[in-house]
């Protein structure tokens, strides 16, 4: 990572601990995951350990680093979950430059207790695709639309963020 980016990263990490009370004099303990391309199952064990390690080292957050086009809604449920579950904070962090978090990436990070954006990413895109790259237009297709908006408008709303405009991000 460069200067500018573990300067980022850091004051996140001050904000999450005084935003939650837990700063210290002593310099956080602050453990790294990453997310770097497709969410499947693989993604999900991966994150579910660091968090798990991140508690048991007794860390004062964890970021995740995520550059993602997205992947499977139910390896993302499990992320999502995960995450909200966390004895430790968690900080999604889009980076680096040029990244995204898309579709399930939009998720993952909502599900965070902050989330921080390096310059030139993006994140959002999130409508619901079968995995032949197609819409679900059918009636399950509804309900998976319907299902996916609950989720993140849930997701923005726990956390205090824009839950219209997350909903636009899944509907559009």
């Amino acid at each position: 990572m460069r200067g500018g980016a573990l300067r980022c990263l850091g004051l996140c990490a001050f904000a999450l601990l005084l935003f939650t009370g837990q700063a210290r004099a002593a310099t956080p303990a602050v453990r790294t995951a990453h997310i770097d391309g497709d969410i499947n199952s693989v993604t999900a064990t991966y994150i579910s350990g660091s968090v798990d390690r991140a508690a048991a080292e007794g860390a004062d957050a964890l970021v995740v680093l995520v550059h993602t086009p997205g992947g499977l809604m139910t390896a993302m449920d499990d992320i999502c979950t995960k995450l909200l579950n966390s004895r430790v904070p968690v900080i999604v962090y889009i980076s680096p430059a040029g990244a995204r978090a898309a579709s399930a990436g939009l998720f993952v990070s909502q599900a965070a207790d902050l989330v921080a954006m390096a310059p030139s990413t993006n994140i959002g895109s999130a409508h619901p695709i079968l995995s032949n790259g197609t819409a679900p237009t059918d009636v399950l297709g509804q309900k998976v639309l319907n299902d996916a908006v609950a989720r993140v408008r849930n997701l923005a709303s726990i956390h205090g963020r824009n839950a219209d405009w997350s909903e636009r991000a899944v509907r559009q």
